[in-house]
């Protein structure tokens, strides 16, 4: 939820000042695998505020002729329950993680980050980037001409020697 955002946004500031890995789904909603929705930035900022690398992963459920199981997804009017059944229900799910070249948070925005984030995942899994017509300017190009860089004063400073963490899914050396 929107209003939650500053909230988590302070404890994975805060993980990821441990030295933890955090892993979040910055398409904020759950999907059948079948498109890519839009990646909202807000829950990145804790990476660029921290400068750490982000991991994009690319997962999907897949039957064993490799096209895509919407059978594990929980979406629409599904309850949580017949989602849980019809997950118990399949004697096999499989799914494929692909771990990302990592991005480097240092000296991007957000917006900036997301689109990168969301054009790896896009790519690997052969699918359209997202449209959506944005609430503020999100495109890479107009960061990039304005040189806007939306921050926050939420999240605390992280020491430059903490390991490198990956809020999308996980941790990369320096």
């Amino acid at each position: 939820k929107r209003q939650d955002t500053a909230h988590v946004n302070r404890h994975v500031a805060a993980a990821l000042g441990a030295g933890d890995c955090v892993g979040v789904f910055p398409e904020g909603t759950t999907g059948d695998g079948t498109h890519l929705m839009y990646f909202h930035a807000s829950l990145l900022q804790p990476a660029v505020h921290g400068a750490v690398m982000v991991r994009p992963v690319a997962i999907r459920y897949v039957h064993g002729d490799g096209s895509v199981d919407t059978a594990p997804a929980y979406v629409g009017d599904l309850t949580f329950g017949a989602s849980i059944a019809q997950v118990l229900g399949r004697r096999v799910i499989r799914a494929e993680m692909v771990f990302l070249p990592p991005l480097h948070a240092h000296g991007k925005t957000r917006r900036e980050l997301a689109r990168h984030a969301e054009h790896a995942i896009a790519t690997q899994l052969c699918l359209p980037l997202p449209c959506k017509k944005p609430e503020k300017s999100d495109d890479l190009a107009d960061a990039e001409q304005t040189g806007s860089r939306p921050t926050d004063s939420l999240y605390p400073e992280l020491p430059a020697s903490r390991p490198v963490a990956a809020p999308v899914l996980t941790s990369v050396p320096k």
